[in-house]
C-alpha cells in the first residue's frame, strides 16, 4: 500500500524594500487626555526652513568631471586666441564686463564749412573770386546755406559750382538767390536716386566787385 508524504513546503512571500521616511516614523497621539498643548513637527520646520528657489544640482547623467571641465576651458582658450577678423567683436571673458562700444556719430567730426582764402586785400573796381569748402563730408547729396556780406563795399557778381559734389561727373544743379541787403541764398543739388559724396572739396565759387572802399565779412 502507497502512501502520499509531504517532503518540502513553499510558502511565496512578496519581499520590498522598507521606504522609511519622516512621515511614517512620526509619533502619533493616543490616549485620553484633557490637555490641549502646541507641539511643533519636525517635518513642517524643515520644509520652513528650507528656500523657496534652492540652486539646481545638475542630473546624475550630466555631473561636471574634471575631464569635460579641461575641455571646455581649453576650447574656449582657443576661440580667444583666434585672430579677431576685420570688425569682429573680440570674444568674452568670463567676469569681466566689456567696454561700451562708442558712439560713432558722437566720435565722427561734424561737417563744416569754410571760406577760401580766409582774408584778401582787393582794390576798388577789381573782381574776384571766393571759394566755399565742405569738409567732413559723409555721403552729401545736397548743399543749402545762406551767406551775408556788406552791400555797401561788395557786389555779388555770380555763383558757379565747384566740384565736390560733381565729382563722379554727374550733373550738379547751383542756383542762387540775391535777397538784397548783402544775403544769398545758395543751393547745390545732386541728381536724384544717386548716392551722396563723402570726402571734401569745393562746393561752389562766389565771384564778388569791390565797389567802395571798406571791410566786409563773408559768413
Amino acid at each position: 500500500m502507497q502512501q502520499n508524504e509531504i517532503v518540502f513546503l513553499l510558502i511565496p512571500h512578496i519581499v520590498r524594500e522598507s521606504v522609511i521616511t519622516r512621515q511614517n516614523t512620526r509619533a502619533i497621539d493616543t490616549g485620553t487626555g484633557q490637555s490641549i498643548e502646541l507641539r511643533r513637527d519636525a517635518v513642517q520646520e524643515t520644509a520652513a526652513n528650507t528656500p523657496l528657489n534652492p540652486a539646481p544640482r545638475p542630473a546624475a547623467n550630466q555631473a561636471t568631471t574634471a575631464a569635460r571641465a579641461a575641455s571646455a576651458m581649453v576650447g574656449q582658450l582657443g576661440q580667444q586666441a583666434q585672430p579677431l577678423q576685420p570688425g569682429a567683436a573680440p570674444a568674452p571673458v568670463p567676469g569681466v564686463t566689456p567696454p561700451a562700444a562708442p558712439n560713432a556719430a558722437v566720435a565722427g567730426a561734424p561737417v563744416s564749412l569754410s571760406v577760401v582764402p580766409a582774408n584778401s586785400s582787393q582794390t576798388v573796381g577789381s573782381t574776384f573770386q571766393v571759394a566755399v569748402m565742405l569738409g567732413n563730408g559723409k555721403d552729401i547729396s545736397s548743399v543749402p546755406m545762406q551767406l551775408q556780406f556788406n552791400s555797401a563795399v561788395l557786389d555779388l557778381v555770380n555763383v558757379e559750382g565747384g566740384d565736390f559734389l560733381s565729382r563722379d561727373g554727374q550733373a550738379v544743379a547751383v542756383t542762387h538767390r540775391d535777397d538784397g541787403q548783402g544775403t544769398v541764398t545758395i543751393s547745390s543739388v545732386r541728381p536724384p536716386g544717386l548716392a551722396g559724396m563723402s570726402g571734401q572739396g569745393n562746393v561752389c565759387t562766389l565771384t564778388f566787385k569791390a565797389k567802395a572802399a571798406g571791410d566786409s565779412n563773408l559768413c
